[in-house]
């Protein structure tokens, strides 16, 4: 449609209009699925989860970087040891226990939101019957189905399977 709306010399929104028309009547367009409402959703919720991971990672990575600044290196502490251990190599100096705790505050308050995430996108793979199949192949957990579910969405659409990867 670029191509064609471009050809013209004079954009004008009349002009516009009579090209969009040719357009529909040469038949040069293909029609475009829109998905359902629940694969939209599931998308909203796997991309929701994913930004807040990214986000905390990020936290995490400052609280890193504040840290290796006075010389101090967390490591690779599990989890729920990774508070406990930047809170141990702060507590020699007040200004970074100052700064540290806030962002330890808020990579709980991401945590706690995680797991909330998490749960939703669980309980929607529970019910969803054609994500319990999905999650029978070997490798194949929730989110990865979940998240395959929601972007086929409409399997009959296509015609041979080996479209679905395009």
């Amino acid at each position: 449609a670029k191509a064609a709306m471009g050809a013209m010399p004079n954009k004008t929104d009349r002009n516009d209009a009579r090209g969009l028309a040719q357009i529909i009547r040469t038949g040069w367009y293909r029609q475009v699925h829109v998905k359902s409402v629940p694969s939209r959703m599931a998308r909203s919720l796997l991309v929701a989860r994913r930004t807040v991971l990214c986000k905390l990672r990020d936290m995490e990575n400052a609280v890193r970087a504040v840290l290796r600044e006075s010389g101090l290196k967390v490591g690779s502490p599990r989890r729920k040891q990774f508070a406990a251990r930047v809170r141990e190599l702060a507590e020699t100096d007040p200004t970074l226990t100052d700064i540290t705790e806030p962002l330890l505050a808020i990579i709980a308050s991401m945590y706690r939101e995680l797991e909330r995430l998490t749960r939703r996108a669980l309980e929607s793979v529970r019910v969803e019957p054609i994500c319990r199949q999905l999650m029978t192949v070997p490798g194949v957990g929730p989110l990865t189905a979940l998240a395959f579910r929601a972007t086929v969405d409409q399997p009959e659409r296509f015609r041979r399977s080996r479209d679905v990867g395009a």
